[in-house]
Parts: structure tokens; C-alpha cells; sequence
């Protein structure tokens, strides 16, 4: 493993939801660096990337006119894409999206998503008083020392954060994280707490440190992360519900509830007015508010206590998968979490011969009450009841 990879383990916060889905597939995908056959084609995975570039190059044009995406009109929008993605099509993969009558009915799909996206977002954006600094952040964030049978080695997390938001008074920089999704993705406390996501936890914590470096003196205080799930969706309106909305603006406010943002937010009060400063359901965060002024159970709000151990307990979950790769870990064990499995999408299936029969078993899942899980991560304890800092013990 250390021929492999060297004593400085350099990973993605993908690549360490491979291990945990399956430290097999890890091992040939970044130890052995096998690779599927490239096929000249557009998948899904490529219309993911190109919504991303395509968003990152309108974002950061608009921020260098000093522009904000709240304020553009309809039609400076939708020339801002057509723009960006006239660009992309003659560049991307030899100019694959114009070659056939599917990819161009694709770029079509594309155009009208990133245009309804940024009208989402600029609506969003509006509704609170928080403003991007930063599309498509780079980040090497180094984690704790790794603790090896043979020494000690170095982490160095590296990633790209899509979109951090901040609000700042005299004292504090309050940091929000966004993520775009092209599928449907939730924020999972089980699902994060065995590592399988990783994602929105990990880029908090790069981009509070990167707040910090930038706003010197302040304190930086995690408001919230969030998917952003890029979607063109139709609204189904029932005829008697159709009598009632007579406007636009009903439409919109409908469309505006359907894109609204999923993960969690800090439960402060004041922190959930930067973003949505309404008395009853946000349009924009999953929160939502009792007549007694108190949140409803189904609003996804976190104290900083919760947040702070969360990013903690990241930190030491990045350490135990990096320990366990150079440990040289490379078991076949793909994870089932109900009808969801680390082979749904693997492409090294034909490798590893498995087939989740009674042979060869899956990893179940298995489940904790919150209170457990909370109570878990706050003492840095995983799912087999293992406590992760070493250096504790």
C-alpha cells in the first residue's frame, strides 16, 4: 500500500466514499488506476460536468462585472447561458454535443435548466441577505497525523467546493456551502455518520478555513450546507387549486418551493432570517416554523454543538479511512442500505466476481437512532463501536 500511495495520502472526499462503499474497488480505482474504455459518447455523468462548467463560467462572469445573479433580468439570463454554452459545445470532447440530433436536443435540455437554475438561485439568493464568494473553490485542506503499523503518515483532503455564501457583520463571517447536484441528493445523518457522504461536512470545514484566512480577526460561525438539485420541474396544480392561482407569481412561488435547497441549517434564529427572513415554510432552506414561533419536526436545523462535532467527527472519520488505506485494506465489501448497494454503478463487477448471493455477502447497514448517532459522533466512536483518534486511547 505504501509503494502504491506513499506516506502522504492524497484523496478526494469522492474517493473516500469509494472506500467506504467498498475498499475493493477503492484499491482498482485509485491503487491500481484501472479504468473503463473511453467511449466516444455523452452519458449522464458528462451532462453533471458540463451543467457544472457551464454554471462556474456564468457565476464568475457575473461577478466580475459586479453584477448578482438576483438581479439580472430575464433576458440578460438567458443570454449569459446561451453564451456559455455555445462556448462549451464547440470545446467539450471534440465537439461532441453538436454531433448528433440527441446531443443537440441535450445542449436544448441544458440551456433551459441552467436558465431555470439561476433564476432559482438569484430568487434564493434574494430572499435573505448572504452573497457568493467563491464558485468552484479549490481546496488541500491537511488532516490529522495518520497513525500506521509501520510510522506515521500525512492526509492532505483536496476538493472543490461549487458555491460558498457568506453574510458578515462587525464581529462574525457566517458561511453557508452549496453543492450542485444534477440528481436528486438529501442531506443523511447514517449515511454521513458511515462515511458514505462525506461531501458536505468536509467542504464546511475547507471553507470556514478558507473564510478564516480571508476575513482575519472575525469569527467564523457555520450557518449551513445545502444540494442544490438542478431541476426544470412541472408543477401539477388540481383543478379546484387551479381557481386560486391566477398569477405568475403563484406559479413561480410554486416552481421556487420545488427547487428549494436540501441539507441543514444552524438553528439559530437569526442565522435562518439571513436566509429566509419569512415567518411561515422557507421557499429556499428545509425549515419551516410552528404558530408558537418554534421549528416544525420536519425542518432540518442543527445547534453548533451538533455542527461542530459533525466537523469533528469528519475529521476523524478522513484519518480512519486513511489509515485503513495504507493499512493495505483492500476487502470485497461492497455496503446494502435497503434496495441501495456499492455495486449499483460500479464498473468493476467483471474484477471482483460478486454477486451478493449467500457466498458472498453484502455489508448491511445498519441502522441507529439519532440519539445514538449524535451521542457516537460526539465521543468520536464509528459503527462497530470503535473509537477513531488513536491518539485518545
Amino acid at each position: 500500500a505504501l509503494r502504491l500511495y506513499g506516506d502522504t495520502l492524497y484523496g478526494s472526499v469522492s474517493s473516500f466514499e469509494n472506500f467506504t462503499g467498498c475498499m475493493f474497488s477503492y484499491y482498482l480505482n485509485h491503487g491500481l488506476l484501472l479504468k473503463e474504455r473511453d467511449i466516444y459518447s455523452f452519458e449522464v455523468s458528462d451532462f453533471g460536468n458540463v451543467m457544472h462548467s457551464l454554471l462556474e463560467q456564468i457565476c464568475i462572469d457575473v461577478k466580475s462585472k459586479n453584477q448578482s445573479i438576483s438581479s439580472l433580468s430575464d433576458e440578460e439570463r438567458l443570454k449569459l447561458v446561451t453564451n456559455a454554452i455555445e462556448k462549451i459545445s464547440t470545446t467539450y470532447s471534440d465537439s461532441i454535443l453538436s454531433d448528433s440530433n440527441r446531443n443537440r436536443f441535450l445542449v436544448d435540455r441544458m440551456t433551459k435548466l441552467a436558465d431555470k437554475t439561476l433564476w432559482a438561485v438569484g430568487k434564493q439568493l434574494s430572499a435573505g441577505v448572504f452573497t457568493p464568494d467563491g464558485f468552484e473553490v479549490p481546496f488541500e485542506m491537511e488532516g490529522r497525523e495518520l497513525a500506521l503499523d509501520k510510522g506515521f503518515g500525512r492526509l492532505i483532503i483536496k476538493g472543490k467546493i461549487d458555491r460558498i455564501d457568506i453574510c458578515e457583520d462587525d464581529e462574525n463571517v457566517y458561511v453557508r456551502v452549496i453543492d450542485y447536484k444534477s440528481g436528486k441528493q438529501e442531506f443523511n445523518l447514517l449515511e454521513t455518520y458511515y462515511g458514505l457522504k462525506m461531501q458536505l461536512i468536509t467542504y464546511l470545514d475547507a471553507a470556514m478555513k478558507i473564510e478564516e484566512k480571508r476575513h482575519p480577526g472575525k469569527r467564523i460561525i457555520p450557518a449551513g450546507v445545502y444540494y442544490y438539485n438542478i431541476d426544470d420541474p412541472i408543477i401539477e396544480i388540481a383543478p379546484q387549486e387551479a381557481k386560486e392561482c391566477n398569477s405568475v407569481q403563484d406559479i413561480s412561488d410554486k416552481i421556487l418551493e420545488e427547487l428549494k435547497m436540501t441539507g441543514f441549517t444552524n438553528s439559530n434564529k437569526n442565522i435562518v432570517k439571513m436566509m429566509d427572513s419569512t415567518e411561515d415554510k422557507s421557499s429556499v432552506i428545509p425549515v419551516a416554523y410552528k404558530k408558537d414561533g418554534g421549528f416544525t419536526a420536519s425542518s432540518k436545523v442543527y445547534d453548533m454543538e451538533q455542527i461542530n462535532n459533525l466537523v469533528n467527527y469528519m475529521e476523524l472519520k478522513s484519518v480512519d479511512i486513511g489509515e485503513a488505506i495504507l493499512d493495505g485494506k483492500t476487502d470485497i465489501n461492497p455496503y446494502r442500505s435497503g434496495t441501495d448497494t456499492a455495486c449499483r454503478f460500479c464498473p468493476y463487477r467483471a474484477v471482483c466476481g460478486f454477486s451478493g448471493d449467500s457466498n458472498n455477502r453484502y455489508r448491511n447497514i445498519k441502522k441507529f437512532d439519532d440519539e445514538i448517532i449524535w451521542d457516537n459522533i460526539k465521543k468520536g466512536v464509528d459503527e462497530n463501536g470503535k473509537r477513531m483518534d488513536k491518539k485518545s486511547e
